[in-house]
């Protein structure tokens, strides 16, 4: 009895580790980190890590691109807060599959699509269903959790 609950514990936590992936991160200078992300298996880009954003914001730019390739559905508006305090209604897409770095996917990712040239944010409606994660800075890299393999 004590040998199947051992071999049964064993393996939960290899189940919780397999699903782990360590990503690498590029530092700029101006303290930011930035990540490798895949869009529905079309797009990839750096996008900078903010852990104080609610939702992974992308270009308008981009939209269009997942638009015509059926990758994206609109979901909503919403109300978003500039870091002036001022206010803009904001598109709310859901997209198929967002993959950070080389392994790590989630499907059905809500993103905020930013008019003109913004750059790319990786918000907490892709990294909550990455919790926990682990932040690194030394050498530059993320700890996600609950990743689907790529």
């Amino acid at each position: 009895m004590y040998k199947l609950l051992l071999a049964l514990s064993i393996f939960s936590v290899n189940v919780v580790e397999a699903s782990e992936q360590l990503i690498p991160m590029v530092k700029y200078d101006a303290q930011t980190f930035y990540v490798n992300v895949t869009i529905a298996d079309q797009l990839t880009e750096e996008f900078v890590i903010d852990t104080g954003a609610s939702h992974v914001t992308i270009s308008d730019a981009t939209i269009k691109n997942l638009l015509d390739n059926q990758q994206a559905t609109f979901v909503r508006f919403m109300t978003g807060v500039l870091a002036d305090g001022s206010t803009i209604d904001v598109p709310v897409y859901l997209v198929s599959r967002l993959k950070i770095g080389a392994n790590c996917e989630f499907k059905d990712i809500e993103v905020a699509v930013i008019k003109g040239g913004a750059r790319c944010v990786l918000g907490l409606s892709a990294l909550r269903y990455a919790a926990p994660f682990t932040f690194h800075v030394d050498p530059p890299q993320i700890q996600l959790s609950n990743c689907s393999a790529a």
